[in-house]
């Protein structure tokens, strides 16, 4: 007997398979999946498990930890220039940037190059570790549960692409030679992508269960609430911590609608000097020049640069006006309870979710030429006032995409409809749906 049809006779309580869509809010139960299997949203088609192996996931966290330490330990560029050689390690970026009064985005760089990814590195290895101990400790579901929060600001593959447009611009200025600490970084970025491709998180949640971590008491009574942590369905109250990890369970995000709206205005009204404003100044042999970001775009089309030109352009530029007009017309389709587009929507937005964070790009190749470019007289690039804006509202419209609840959409939409008296099964692929 199949596992589907074995799941027509378990009670209607049970709700060890249970699992709500972060995306629509549906409640479904969630068959048993083989391995390579994708588990679907039968409303949204969002995916909610991909069934994988986790050897290979330990051996790329474990490759990750090594090149990432010893990215720490050599320098990352050299610029050779009139007698003159100066070079910068993962941490001079972050250093110069203070020093030259652009004090919060050295801390932006600093947080999203070396602290986010240095604890995502380490979460991961402390889940794949403790999922194969014999008595993992109890604080484990809890520290894992941060893993979703800290993926987005771990940059190091954001960082590579500024590195390698800061490096076109350095060629033009002087001799320039990539040391390994950038080697490094590349490997890091590979092998972090590897982790997050091959991943089973709800393998590590059940490894956990099995394990008997749960130390808070489920209740019978109250309203059904998933976990946007864990995934773990309860009945409890809004409020109360979540039997598995131990995170605050929400039936959706406390003031959603409210805290998405005011990031969106503040990025709005931050986009216009962010544009305007210089950000960052060359001088060379006594004379500076400002250069805007899109300055910096018709620079590469000067310089032949087609394919970078155009990439800088969508992640600058484009990127960060596409979220700001996707996020409106979410928050406007919640506040009109529209039940059209509703699929459209939720679409967009994970593609926001997913792309908001490129748009470092440039913060990251100003922070790799500030830190090198430092010739004196011959050549010294300085961070400009549009710097810190730019940051804002990359920084900004990727917590308004976080605060913004797209469960809303379908609550709203549904609230004139009759809700379904049965929980449907989610469907089940051998490929990744969209």
């Amino acid at each position: 007997m199949t596992a589907r049809a074995e799941l027509k006779h378990f009670d209607r309580d049970d709700l060890r398979y249970l699992m709500e869509c972060r995306d629509c809010g549906l409640f479904q139960r969630v068959l048993p999946a083989r391995e390579g299997e994708v588990v679907a949203c039968r409303v949204c088609h969002a995916v909610l498990r991909r069934t994988q192996s986790n050897v290979a996931t330990l051996v790329c966290a474990l490759a990750a930890a090594v090149l990432f330490a010893f990215a720490f330990d050599s320098p990352l560029m050299t610029l050779r220039a009139g007698g003159r050689v100066s070079s910068g390690t993962i941490y001079s970026g972050p250093d110069a940037l203070a020093r030259f009064g652009a004090a919060s985005v050295g801390c932006l760089v600093l947080a999203t190059l070396i602290v986010a990814p240095a604890l995502k590195i380490g979460v991961v290895l402390c889940a794949l570790l403790g999922e194969r101990s014999s008595a993992p400790p109890r604080w484990l579901p809890w520290l894992y549960g941060w893993l979703e929060r800290l993926g987005p600001w771990a940059m190091v593959d954001v960082f590579m692409l500024g590195a390698f447009v800061a490096y076109t611009r350095l060629r033009a200025i002087a001799s320039t030679e990539i040391e390994p600490a950038l080697f490094a970084l590349a490997g890091v970025m590979l092998t972090m992508v590897a982790v997050d491709a091959t991943i089973d998180r709800q393998a590590i949640w059940d490894s956990f269960d099995q394990h008997g971590l749960d130390t808070l008491p489920s209740r019978l009574e109250g309203e059904l609430i998933g976990c946007v942590v864990c995934g773990r369905v309860s009945r409890t109250s809004d409020g109360t911590r979540c039997p598995r990890c131990r995170h605050r369970l929400r039936r959706r995000k406390p003031n959603s609608v409210s805290r998405s709206w005011a990031l969106v205005v503040a990025s709005a009204l931050l986009y216009i000097p962010a544009n305007t404003l210089a950000v960052m100044k060359v001088t060379r042999f006594g004379q500076g020049v400002p250069h805007t970001i899109l300055g910096g775009v018709v620079e590469l089309f000067k310089d032949h640069l087609w394919p970078l030109a155009v990439i800088v352009l969508l992640a600058s530029a484009v990127v960060p006006i596409v979220k700001l007009v996707a996020l409106s017309l979410m928050l406007v389709s919640t506040r009109r309870r529209a039940r059209s587009h509703l699929l459209f929507l939720t679409r967009l937005f994970r593609v926001v979710s997913v792309v908001g964070r490129w748009s470092m790009i440039d913060i990251f190749a100003l922070s790799t030429l500030v830190a090198l470019v430092r010739l004196g007289f011959l050549a010294t690039v300085f961070p400009g006032e549009g710097a810190a804006a730019f940051a804002g509202v990359v920084m900004l419209t990727m917590l308004a995409t976080d605060g913004f609840d797209p469960r809303l959409m379908w609550d709203a939409a549904r609230a004139s409809s009759p809700t379904p008296r049965h929980v449907p099964m989610a469907v089940h692929s051998s490929r990744p749906t969209s």
